[in-house]
C-alpha cells in the first residue's frame, strides 16, 4: 500500500476500494482488530503462550438511545469499583467522575456562586470534560471558553436536574 497524493488519487478513483476503506474506518471491530494483533504478539511473547489476546472479552454493542449511552458512560466510569480496583468513585483513578468530584470539592474553597461555577465547570481536574448544566444558569460562566475542552456539546445533554 502506498502513500502520498498519487496513491490517494488512485484510491479515490476506485469506488469499491473507497467504500471498503470507509466501512473499515467506521467499524469498531475493525479498529480493535488492528491493535489487538500487535498487542497479542507482544503479550504472548512475554507470557510465553499462544492464542488470541482478547478471546471473548471484546464485544461491540449498538447504543441506540440517550439512555443506553448514559448507561454505558456510567458503566465505564464505575468499572474500577465493580472490578475491585477502587472502593469509591473518589478512589477510582483516571475516571471522569473522580475528576468532577475533585473540582466540586475545590469549589468549596471559594465564596461567590460564579467562582464556584467556574471551579466546577472549568476546573483544574475536569475542565476538559463536557460541562454538566447546573441551576441557576449563570451565562457569564457558561460562555467562558476553555482551551482544554474541544467541545462543550458532548454526546448527550447533561444536567444535574432529574
Amino acid at each position: 500500500m502506498g502513500t502520498g497524493p498519487t496513491w490517494l488519487r488512485r484510491l479515490t478513483a476506485d469506488k469499491t476500494k473507497l467504500t471498503e476503506f470507509r466501512n473499515r474506518l467506521s467499524s469498531v471491530s475493525w479498529f480493535m482488530r488492528c491493535p489487538s494483533e500487535v498487542i497479542a504478539r507482544l503479550a504472548n511473547a512475554q507470557d510465553e503462550c499462544t492464542g488470541r489476546f482478547w478471546e471473548g472479552r471484546f464485544k461491540s454493542t449498538v447504543l441506540d438511545s440517550d439512555e443506553a449511552v448514559a448507561a454505558c458512560m456510567a458503566y465505564v466510569d464505575l468499572n474500577p469499583i465493580r472490578a475491585g480496583i477502587a472502593d469509591t468513585p473518589d478512589d477510582s483513578d483516571f475516571t471522569s467522575v473522580q475528576e468532577r468530584m475533585r473540582d466540586v470539592k475545590s469549589a468549596e474553597e471559594v465564596e461567590t456562586p460564579d467562582a464556584k461555577d467556574v471551579r466546577v465547570e472549568h476546573g483544574r481536574h475536569a475542565g476538559w470534560l463536557t460541562p454538566i448544566a447546573q441551576e441557576p444558569r449563570r451565562k457569564k460562566v457558561r460562555d467562558k471558553a476553555t482551551s482544554r475542552r474541544t467541545s462543550s456539546k458532548g454526546c448527550l445533554h447533561m444536567s444535574l436536574l432529574i
